[in-house]
This record gives structure tokens, sequence and C-alpha cells, in this order.
């Protein structure tokens, strides 16, 4: 309900569009099993490729599209051969922000939401390539794992469904 509030006084404050940045992550690609993210004068050769987002919606996102892009810049150079496991969307929850701060030093909270997602989104896509599956089927294969690791799951079961979240324009309530 906060986000479609969100969305609808983006909307009443004259919002038509909004501008983004995207994010081009090539993983090297390597016979070791912790690929690196390759420099940017190497992202046109062999790797695995991912790419994300970041545009911040005014009236929801605390940063400024300036904002985002000074700080997804400055990260683009921290993240230059960086290693970045092949397992790191299998490791559950919490991998994510232990890898920003084990690897880059950083406190992900510090990130500006656009920015956290278009790393993220574009470190999973690649990580796919590299697994050689869809973004759908790593996240699956993550559920998947998490479930065992809880005991929740029975051997052979498969999910067919991937929880997700997002801003979906309306103007009704969350029931509707």
């Amino acid at each position: 309900a906060a986000a479609a509030a969100a969305a609808a006084a983006a909307g009443a404050a004259g919002v038509q569009h909004r501008r983004g940045l995207l994010l081009t992550l090539t993983l090297a690609a390597s016979t070791s099993a912790t690929p690196a993210v390759a420099p940017a004068a190497a992202a046109a050769g062999p790797g695995f490729v991912g790419i994300g987002e970041a545009a911040p919606l005014p009236g929801l996102h605390t940063e400024s599209f300036s904002q985002a892009s000074q700080q997804l810049h400055m990260l683009t150079q921290l993240l230059q051969d960086v290693p970045v496991p092949q397992t790191l969307a299998l490791l559950g929850s919490g991998s994510m922000t232990r890898w920003f701060r084990s690897e880059l030093g950083l406190d992900p909270a510090a990130l500006y939401p656009s920015v956290r997602f278009a790393v993220e989104s574009a470190l999973l896509q690649a990580l796919a390539a590299a697994r050689g599956c869809s973004l759908q089927e790593l996240l699956e294969l993550q559920q998947q794992q998490q479930q065992q690791v809880l005991g929740s799951s029975s051997s052979g079961s498969s999910s067919s469904s991937v929880q997700v979240n997002g801003l979906l324009p309306g103007c009704g309530s969350v029931d509707e």
C-alpha cells in the first residue's frame, strides 16, 4: 500500500518519466571456481554478462539520479578484479551482504537502494550465465538448497515459482 501511495504521489507531482542507469557487469571467464569482475576495458571479451538497473523513483527513493550515478560510478571502480564465488547466489540469506562486506569493505546498508539493486541484479545475472542457466533457474536452485538445509524439502521436489517483489501502478487497494 505504501508503494502504491508513493507511486500515486509521484504521478500527482507530475512525474511522467524517470531517468535510470544500466550497469553492465562482466565476470571474467575463468577455469577457477572464483571468477572476478572484469575490468571495463575487458568487458567486450569473453566472460559472463549481467545487467542491472538503477532508476531512483522520486517520492519513494531518497537518492536523486545524480547521487545514484555518482555512487554507481564509485562502485564500478571498486568492483574491478574483485573475486565473485560462483556459489554466491546459493549461499543463502545474507550471502550478498557478507560478500559486500568481505570483498568490497562496504556495508551494503550504506548503498542507495537503487544502486544496490543494480549491482545485485547484475551479479546474479552474470552468475546465472556462468552456470549456464537462467536467473529463474538460479533462484529456484537457491530456494531448493535453502529448503534442504532447513529440512522442509523432500528429495527430488522441484519448485516452479520464484517470489518477486516489485512496484505496480494502480489505484486500488492491495486486496484488489
